[in-house]
């Protein structure tokens, strides 16, 4: 796993200039907590999450899945205990949290938080692309327009 952050941080440093003093601490989490943390933690300090998966078969269930979050104010990348080393998806998952984590660290500034989903978006995209996948999309379980949607910066409102 270490292995594995420094050659993604290694990617996100190449494919944007932005540098990572220290990794993130990762942290993995039962199933059934993981969507019951990561609200608990949003209600508090409303970290970045990688939301894809859609919940297509269950119209009273929520439209997304939460498959990982960051925390900036611990620094913390969050991951279901069912993420797997060997399986790109999840590893994609791991990179989008680390982009957000290079955002954090280059105390990156921008109009709107979708901004920064789209960036950690697009570079999970690129790294998976890169890996040979031809879909990244259908493999992270998204469209473009949901993705367009979700990095969208909003008015306030009011």
């Amino acid at each position: 796993m270490d292995a594995l952050v420094l050659t993604m941080i290694a990617w996100i440093a190449a494919s944007t200039g932005l540098t990572v003093s220290e990794p993130p601490r990762i942290a993995f989490v039962r199933d059934s907590h993981f969507q019951q943390q990561f609200h608990s933690e949003g209600a508090q300090a409303k970290p970045e999450a990688t939301t894809p998966n859609h919940q297509k078969n269950h119209a009273t269930e929520n439209f997304f899945s939460v498959q990982g979050f960051y925390l900036r104010a611990t620094a913390t990348v969050y991951l279901p205990e069912t993420w797997q080393l060997a399986a790109l998806r999840d590893q994609s998952t791991l990179l989008h949290e680390l982009v957000h984590h290079a955002q954090r660290l280059n105390k990156v500034g921008v109009a709107c938080p979708g901004q920064l989903e789209r960036q950690a978006y697009d570079l999970q995209v690129a790294w998976l692309r890169e890996q040979g996948v031809a879909q990244p999309f259908d493999l992270i379980g998204i469209d473009e327009f949901t993705m367009l949607m979700l990095t969208a910066c909003l008015p306030p409102d009011g």
